[in-house]
């Protein structure tokens, strides 16, 4: 069986925040693999610092030229 466990954080427009952050959100999203004795989390190695988030977004890959 997977688990996932997804907390978030979401800014609706006209909220009290400044308005820069209208509109976003963010998850941090886990699926944890659940066996008879033991448990994984699949997505242990995925990013989540936002520096690890951003330069990832900075990578450069052979999809960026995909139309």
């Amino acid at each position: 069986m997977v688990i996932i466990g997804e907390p978030g954080i979401y800014i609706p427009a006209g909220s009290p925040w400044d308005k820069k952050w209208w509109t976003i959100g963010v998850n941090i999203e886990d699926d944890v693999l659940e066996l008879k004795d033991s448990s994984e989390n699949l997505l242990a190695a995925a990013a989540r610092k936002w520096e690890d988030v951003e330069r990832m977004a900075d990578y450069k890959s052979s999809f960026n030229d995909v139309k």
